[in-house]
């Protein structure tokens, strides 16, 4: 690094380095600390008054931040500035607020590239010239090619069941830390100023060594935070920041520690030997600090919740266990939380049915077996069955309650545990008889699990792909084929074949055979297990038939009844897969809110997040409106529940992977990260793609909505009644869900009908106000084009299924989908207007309604305001408060 003085208040240096770290290294301000001597903690502020920074426009954003910095002989001072930062011209500028502690004036920092490796860096600073932040900086900048192994961030986070001050305040007192842990040896504490402590701490390794840390640490009680910073580090560390966290969450306290760390990357073959390399030094690091931050967050935890009383995800012993009838008696909701409960933070990196040990068991494509064992000591087997074969099963928006908690931690587990066992189930529930309903019932009571044999799907992908045959034989049937990718293969006590019968294409080609699966008879042979990309712990192997003969009385149904059958219990699965997988980005919303508020004043994200945030609120919301929706038809109106189920599956897993690109962004690197925090979001993108079934799942809903838009648009748009209003009210008592009332015959399309009926009310209604006239505005928008619709799909000509579908055809389904989705949500609002809960507020009904009618390509006007700001202060009020970012807003475990 060559430094030249330029003038009196300017400097410049040749870095060695390309000018793209090296202004990423200057803009992040946060991690100042990590880098620099002086600095020990940055956190952004709002802007004084809300309004946006001086000087900021196109190209050019400001935002607001506070600096503390450690000056020598145990003093800190702090100060804030407008940080203008300009990545076109890799331009930073610091703009210090006046009187505030700190010299006047502020700093330009503009990176000039000089070839692809180098950068010529210019200060210009008012007042004196000194300049030790671009020395600091210069370190990291010319390591720029080792940078990402010699800084190590993780975080550690338990649940306590105990007050948030009472968690506090034992973090607070580090002086009372020798006696109350093993590991510290003595701790010297002051502080000067109110809230800034200088802390100098011993403490003893394993192997008996000591070694003496001094700290500085900035205390905020308010905000439940403590921020420290090694100024004397130690071994193999160069810089460690940490930040300690606790708040409220439910009925306890979540507390987290934030850990980043430098290397010193000289020191690594002094402390560990010859020949270490920078992974074993990470891998040294990380268990040390990982160790005394979990006996700190224990101590924390048994201070505030009181010696010996169990913590979140441990096992409870039998006798606090609630008996088995008592919790087959409660309601779906109850059942819910109980197991939300007993599950536990899922923050918690000490909780063994956390993010991180599901992560680790997926890394290892193992079946995470303590939360298996969980799920079957709780008998979640039995929420599959229906009541009046001895299970839970009443209605199928119930059961998508009872599972969010598990979709909520991880899908690959919520699939391969049993919800697939309930999509083979389906079939014998519908035409089994009794005989068959009853074996099956007992099996899956008694923990067995059954697993499906999908036919062959045009689009297929390889859980659909390939498919078996049965050929009659004396005394039942013979099985032909194989198929390569069946989930629980290789342990389900029985299959639900959907084999071809009769050779030429038709409706009467398949039927559904009900394979047992007995030791020492077996007639399904296992092939060897397939490695999938999403649901890695799930056990997805082949199948093919052993030879044996399937006997007679395993036929499901009649013969040909296959393809019938698959239409009919399919919509179990095509409403209930988004019902449950909205709890899956419900819980990566989370962790972008947590991302977007961390290190931030009053835990407020930067505005440029206002509108990802409560824009993915509120598709979470209206994706939720339609897949209960769904689900409630079945019980309320099943002979019109067919098609509604497919648009729900069509549509509502394209707009959740839109979100998640969306939230990836306010993620950024943490997105990549592979701790209890963020590491769970990439594995939820994986699964989310297998448990949607891709383009096949796609090309099955439009194999069942294309054929019907003519008959739609000339005999119902329009003209149907709309629904009863309880199909609108989740969580609403339901009458029982009749398996065998699954019809594929109705032609009802009850959410256009709402469409048109909730423009009419809302445009009476548009003098209550602004937001109350653009819903009304919104709402007319969609029955223009659903009139639209009707006109163009009145123009199809008539089906032919020997003729490929036109891709005009396929664009009109997405419009159609989408005006169903916005009904939905009308529904959901309408039902809940005046009740008081956040659904029937009409801001996020706005705001989900906009970006729906966005996506049909129709103009959007600007939002009124205060909309954007409603559903944000929302999604930050349940996020802080632990409650569910979906229709039902229930606590959760963290």
């Amino acid at each position: 690094m060559l430094e030249t003085r330029v003038g009196p208040t300017a400097r410049e240096w040749d870095v060695a380095a390309p000018p793209g770290v090296l202004y990423g290294l200057i803009a992040d301000t946060v991690r100042w600390p990590l880098f620099l001597t002086s600095p020990v903690h940055v956190e952004f502020l709002e802007p004084p008054g809300g309004g946006p920074a001086e000087g900021e426009g196109p190209g050019r954003t400001g935002e607001w931040l506070r600096m503390w910095e450690a000056t020598g002989g145990g003093r800190v001072r702090s100060w804030s500035a407008v940080r203008h930062l300009d990545a076109a011209r890799r331009r930073v500028e610091f703009r210090r607020a006046p009187g505030d502690g700190a010299r006047p004036g502020g700093d330009t920092w503009t990176v000039d590239p000089l070839g692809a490796r180098h950068s010529k860096l210019t200060l210009l600073r008012d007042g004196p010239a000194a300049a030790p932040e671009a020395t600091g900086l210069r370190h990291p900048a010319e390591r720029w090619e080792r940078l990402d192994d010699l800084v190590l961030s993780f975080e550690e986070s338990v649940r306590v069941d105990g007050p948030a001050a009472a968690v506090y305040d034992v973090l607070h007192r580090a002086a009372d830390w020798p006696r109350l842990i093993p590991h510290v040896v003595a701790a010297d504490l002051t502080e000067r100023t109110p809230g800034v402590q200088l802390l100098t701490l011993r403490t003893r390794d394993p192997d008996g060594r000591t070694r003496t840390t001094e700290s500085v640490r900035i205390c905020s009680p308010a905000t439940g935070r403590i921020v420290h910073k090694q100024t004397v580090p130690s071994g193999l560390i160069a810089s460690h920041t940490c930040e300690w966290s606790v708040r409220s969450a439910g009925r306890g306290t979540t507390v987290t520690a934030r850990h980043r760390v430098l290397l010193h990357e000289e020191r690594i073959e002094a402390v560990l030997g010859a020949g270490t390399d920078t992974a074993a030094a990470r891998r040294r690091v990380r268990d040390t600090l990982g160790r005394e931050s979990a006996a700190l967050l224990h101590l924390a935890r048994r201070q505030a919740d009181g010696e010996g009383r169990a913590g979140p995800g441990t096992a409870r012993t039998s006798g606090n266990r609630t008996a088995p009838d008592t919790v087959d008696q409660a309601g779906p909701a109850d059942r819910a939380a109980r197991l939300e409960a007993l599950l536990g933070d899922p923050f918690d990196a000490a909780n063994p049915h956390g993010h991180l040990a599901l992560l680790r068991a997926d890394d290892r494509r193992e079946v995470p077996g303590a939360t298996e064992a969980l799920l079957t000591e709780e008998r979640l087997g039995t929420e599959f069955v229906p009541r009046e074969l001895g299970g839970r099963l009443t209605d199928l928006e119930g059961l998508a309650r009872v599972m969010r908690p598990v979709f909520r931690r991880d899908i690959g587990l919520a699939y391969g545990f049993g919800i697939t066992s309930l999509f083979a189930a389906t079939a014998v529930w519908t035409a089994g008889d009794d005989r068959q309903r009853e074996e099956t019932a007992r099996l899956m009571l008694d923990g067995g699990r059954v697993s499906i044999v999908h036919r062959d799907l045009a689009h297929a992908n390889a859980i659909l792909r390939d498919e078996m045959s049965a050929r009659p034989a004396a005394g039942g049937f013979v099985l032909r084929g194989r198929k390569h990718v069946v989930i629980n293969a290789d342990r389900a006590d029985a299959f639900v074949v959907y084999a071809r019968t009769a050779p030429p294409a038709g409706p009467r080609s398949h039927s559904v055979l009900l394979v047992p699966d007995r030791p020492g008879e077996e007639m399904l042979r296992r092939l060897p297990r397939v490695e999938t990309a999403g649901m890695r712990g799930a056990r997805f192997a082949g199948l093919e038939p052993s030879g044996r003969t399937v006997p007679g009385d395993a036929l499901v149904g009649a013969l040909g009844d296959g393809i019938s059958l698959s239409l009919r219990t399919f919509q179990v699965s095509h409403s209930l897969i988004p019902g449950t997988a909205v709890a899956s980005v419900d819980s990566v919303l989370r962790q972008a809110v947590r991302a977007a508020t961390e290190e931030r004043a009053a835990g407020m994200p930067a505005r440029r997040w206002h509108g990802v945030l409560a824009g993915v609120f509120a598709d979470l919301l209206a994706c939720d409106s339609m897949a209960v929706t769904g689900l409630r038809a079945l019980s309320l109106v099943p002979r019109s529940a067919y098609l509604l189920g497919a648009a729900v599956k069509y549509t509502v897993p394209d707009l959740l992977r839109e979100d998640l690109e969306e939230l990836a962004t306010v993620l950024g690197a943490r997105g990549y990260e592979r701790g209890p925090l963020y590491g769970s979001f990439q594995k939820t993108v994986r699964d989310l793609a297998v448990a949607g079934l891709g383009h096949a799942g796609t090309a099955a809903c439009q194999a069942v909505l294309v054929p019907r838009l003519r008959t739609l648009a000339r005999g119902t748009w329009l003209r149907t009644e709309e629904p009863p209003d309880a199909l609108f009210r989740p969580g609403a008592p339901l009458p029982p869900f009749d398996h065998r009332g699954l019809s594929v015959t109705g032609t009802d399309d009850l959410l256009t009908a709402t469409v048109a009926g909730a423009a009419s009310r809302l445009g009476a209604r548009r003098s209550a106000g602004p937001v109350h006239a653009a819903l009304a505005d919104l709402a007319a928008a969609l029955l223009d084009e659903l009139r639209l619709l009707r006109t163009e799909c009145a123009e199809m000509p008539p089906h032919d299924a020997a003729t490929p579908v036109d891709p005009r055809s396929l664009a009109l389904v997405d419009r159609y989908a989408l005006v169903l989705a916005a009904g939905a949500g009308l529904g959901v609002h309408e039902a809940a207007a005046g009740d008081g809960s956040f659904t029937g507020d009409p801001s996020w009904a706005v705001l989900a309604l906009s970006r729906i009618v966005r996506r049909l390509g129709r103009p959007v006007p600007e939002l009124p305001p205060g909309v954007t700001g409603a559903v944000l202060a929302e999604v930050l009020d349940r996020y802080r408060s632990g409650r569910s970012l979906d229709l039902y807003g229930t606590a959760l475990a963290g």
